[in-house]
């Protein structure tokens, strides 16, 4: 940390960087690896000069010299005193990377409030750029809209919450980047101004054709063509919200290679024919595409449950057995398999599968 704080810098990993000084303080490069691989060596060596190479041009400025300075290109935005006011307008288009994406950097050392290792450095950016405003200034972002609809950006929300008047504009069913495939929004912060949060949906939208005119205009009037909005909010304001019913979602059964644990009736039929015993890993099966709004398509098919909890012996099975020999050599490749490739991975809530279903 004393290193760190001393030449602020953060992308080596910190127990290499000891290592590193270490040797280099000391001269050991040549007494580090006893007897080894001459190659394994090489390589090593070679790592350990790169590292050594990062380091040097850290503690000589050298990674500086074509660097950025924003206090000498923007001296606006220091008073009198030198010290940081704030910038009056901050703008961007910051990435949307899952945090637990990115082990290079341990960003929950910075102290972000709104850190958290399972969100998005989405939020990171959001904070950061209120840090640098100015007690007055406006924040304004494009970024996807993936965080208004996923649990894990909670930070974020909160921070807006916390914030003085913000807008969102979510774009839905609307690309407004020929080269992205994400919908977007431009989420807005108005430092100066108190009130509460607003989101302003805007559908099918034609980024070629909109002025700045027509996009404030549908801005205004989002919420009077917002049907699916109001009757979504009428909904809630009359009904009970799922996350208010004691019950259990869970993501359901992953095989790995359905071609071979999902058969139809025949094949069901035919196994049980040769085996009554088979009637007991033969589990029917419903997909998620044959969930309606009010009903169920059922298709018929059924899974072969060679659980993991704890794991089916195959051997017991001689014709099931024989069924997925076929298969074995994709079943063996699969990353979701359990003790043997005959298994399905493990499944935390299987017993959950023979209660009553809604």
């Amino acid at each position: 940390m004393a290193y760190y704080e001393e030449f602020s810098f953060d992308k080596l990993n910190d127990a290499l960087s000891l290592k590193c000084l270490s040797w280099r303080n000391s001269n050991f490069q040549q007494q580090l690896f006893g007897e080894i691989d001459e190659k394994k060596q090489n390589k090593s060596l070679a790592e350990l000069n790169k590292l050594l190479l990062q380091i040097d041009e850290i503690e000589t400025g050298k990674i500086y010299e074509d660097a950025f300075e924003w206090r000498f290109e923007f001296p606006e935005v220091l008073d009198e005193n030198g010290d940081f006011v704030g910038f009056d307008i901050v703008i961007g288009n910051p990435p949307y990377i899952s945090l637990s994406k990115l082990k290079e950097v341990d960003y929950g050392r910075f102290g972000y409030q709104v850190f958290d290792k399972t969100g998005d450095i989405l939020a990171l950016f959001f904070e950061r750029g209120l840090q640098v405003a100015s007690p007055n200034a406006k924040l304004s972002y494009i970024v996807s809209n993936s965080w208004l609809k996923t649990k894990y950006d909670e930070p974020t929300k909160r921070l807006f919450e916390q914030s003085s008047h913000t807008l969102i504009a979510n774009f839905e069913d609307t690309q407004l980047f020929d080269e992205a495939t994400v919908e977007s929004c431009i989420a807005t912060i108005d430092k100066a101004k108190l009130g509460e949060s607003k989101t302003a949906t805007i559908k099918n939208l034609n980024p070629k054709t909109t002025t700045p005119t027509l996009l404030k205009e549908a801005i205004i009037n989002a919420d009077a063509n917002d049907e699916d909005g109001a009757l979504m909010r009428k909904i809630e304001s009359k009904g009970k919200l799922l996350k208010e019913w004691d019950v259990s979602i869970y993501r359901g059964v992953l095989t790995g290679f359905n071609e071979a644990f999902i058969i139809d009736a025949t094949k069901k039929d035919e196994l049980i024919a040769q085996d009554n015993k088979n009637a007991e890993l033969i589990k029917p099966l419903i997909r998620g595409r044959d969930v309606q709004k009010y009903s169920i398509n059922y298709a018929d098919l059924w899974l072969i449950n060679t659980h993991n909890n704890p794991p089916i012996d195959i051997d017991n099975y001689p014709v099931i057995k024989a069924h997925f020999e076929a298969y074995y050599s994709q079943l063996e490749k699969r990353a979701d398999k359990g003790k043997t490739p005959y298994n399905l991975r493990n499944c935390a809530y299987l017993a959950d599968f023979e209660k009553r279903q809604f």
